[in-house]
């Protein structure tokens, strides 16, 4: 059991360096306002982000031996390889052409203000929250293996519901600890944030160029490698 449980939070660990929770929590500290509306805000922010993930994750223990048959027929059907071969061409294709153009270009993002469209009220930003949680959702490796962990050791709902609430905790902190900071900075030391926001906003373009480039690489594979076998043009191993 003790092996199991520092497993889990040791992917936690892993799960919480979070590019973009902390890129939205830095946005919120740094959008000059006052200390206690900040700080309001991104409480909200983090405890969207954390009841998804946690919501998601009770949902998974809960139905994942029901929903695995069902969601294995879906995802190996020819449709699902279509889709995802088309998605993969269009993502290696953008990042491919959007790096050309910076390539030839490398003012051309210059001037643009590090900006991201986070609304003042709560609920908004709660809904932000929600909606990068699911977004992300699909690629969170760390926790969906913590939560085939959990669910392949049979543990009870007793054990693994606490286990699976320290687990979002531990994610969130990176930024709890920021925020944190944050509030014992003074001024003139808040601007080397705002420095480091700026670092991130700018190199956040050719990270976000490179994954787009993998993962369309990944699905352009995996769609070619299942029609050339569905079509007899490569025979299956084994």
């Amino acid at each position: 059991m003790l092996v199991l449980t520092l497993s889990v939070l040791g992917l936690a660990v892993v799960d919480s360096i979070n590019p973009s929770v902390l890129g939205v929590t830095l946005f919120l500290l740094l959008k000059r306002q006052t200390g206690r509306s900040a700080t309001i805000q991104v409480l909200t922010y983090l405890a969207a982000v954390a009841a998804t993930y946690f919501t998601l994750g009770v949902l998974l223990m809960l139905g994942l031996s029901a929903l695995s048959g069902q969601l294995g027929n879906l995802l190996q059907s020819p449709v699902t390889y279509a889709i995802t071969g088309v998605l993969g061409v269009a993502l290696f294709a953008w990042s491919w052409v959007d790096h050309r153009l910076d390539k030839k270009n490398p003012e051309r993002h210059r001037d643009r203000k590090p900006r991201l469209p986070i609304s003042d009220r709560l609920p908004a930003l709660f809904a932000l929250g929600l909606l990068v949680s699911i977004l992300e959702f699909s690629t969170a490796l760390p926790f969906l293996a913590a939560v085939a962990l959990m669910t392949t050791n049979g543990l009870s709902a007793a054990v693994w519901l606490p286990l699976l609430a320290v687990y979002v905790l531990i994610m969130v902190l990176p930024e709890l600890v920021l925020l944190a900071v944050f509030r014992l900075l003074s001024e003139s030391r808040r601007a080397r944030l705002e420095r480091l926001r700026d670092k991130m906003a700018a190199n956040t373009r050719k990270t976000v160029q490179w994954i787009a480039a993998i993962v369309g690489f990944l699905l352009i594979r995996n769609a070619v490698g299942y029609f050339a076998i569905a079509l007899g043009w490569y025979p299956p191993k084994g």
